[in-house]
């Protein structure tokens, strides 16, 4: 619990929430939780706020490791005001906060793959080596930027790539082909280019089955990060 409250933030007299976008502040008040909600926590927009039952009131980013943790401790989950989950930030600590925010955002990564894993492993889904993947081109999380004749556009990896829903369950598996490139969502969600033929037994071989995904970089464009460019050429 210790290490908890050492990750998120605590809420003391006088802290004041600044909203950003809105340029405006104001003081925040959890007197009224203070003294109905020891020992609970409440989940808003991927933030939680939990209050010990010494009244003391912890504000941290939203991860499944949290709330396993306030579970363990006997926390019971309430509805009631969370700061910080309506665009606000705490001005005093607004620093420590995006750090915060920060790792939560790269635990949600390490739930997804580790849930695409599971999903994979109980529909048998077999693994490529390493030195099969090194021969491909995995999409960034952040896209590939591409400009067609007068047009720009980013394209993003064909899964969301922070949590296992519906969408992703479907294209987990599959692939699919169109001028000479390869597309594929691998068995950790992830998103992967190839170039020619030769993948494609590798795949079926491995449970994988074609359907109707869009194939990024098959359509006569320009990638314009030269770093992201040097990849995709040196895997020709």
């Amino acid at each position: 619990m210790q290490e908890l409250k050492e990750n998120s933030v605590m809420i003391t007299s006088g802290m004041t929430a600044f909203y950003e976008k809105l340029g405006f502040q104001e003081p925040i008040d959890t007197s009224f939780i203070q003294r109905y909600h020891p020992g609970h926590y409440s989940v808003e927009n991927n933030t939680i706020c939990f209050v010990t039952k010494d009244e003391e009131v912890f504000v941290t980013p939203f991860t499944r490791q949290a709330v396993s943790t306030l579970a363990r401790h006997g926390y019971a989950e309430d509805y009631f005001y969370v700061p910080f989950a309506q665009g606000d930030i705490p001005k005093e600590q607004r620093t420590r906060w995006a750090e915060l925010r920060e790792k939560a955002e790269k635990s949600y990564f390490r739930d997804y793959v580790s849930d695409c894993i599971k999903w994979s492993d109980r529909r048998c889904m077999k693994k490529l080596s390493r030195d099969i993947l090194r021969c491909c081109m995995m999409m960034p999380d952040n896209g590939i930027r591409v400009k067609k004749d007068t047009d720009e556009d980013i394209y993003y990896p064909l899964c969301n790539q922070r949590r296992l829903d519906t969408d992703t369950a479907k294209k987990i598996g599959k692939y699919n082909k169109h001028n000479e490139v390869v597309v594929f969502v691998y068995r950790d969600g992830r998103t992967f280019l190839a170039r020619g033929n030769w993948i494609l037994r590798l795949l079926k071989e491995a449970g994988y089955e074609r359907t109707n995904l869009f194939v990024p970089l098959s359509h006569g464009e320009s990638i314009l990060d030269c770093r992201i460019k040097r990849r995709w050429d040196a895997i020709k």
